[in-house]
């Protein structure tokens, strides 16, 4: 994915949470 730098390092941060939420929530379902 490109993405133009202004933006670099916040969605850097935002896709890094959103990564570490899904990695929690399919953990989660797993375990069901």
């Amino acid at each position: 994915m490109l993405i133009p730098d202004y933006v670099n390092q916040d969605f850097k941060n935002i896709q890094t949470l959103m990564n570490e939420v899904e990695r929690t929530a399919k953990k989660e379902n797993s375990s069901c």
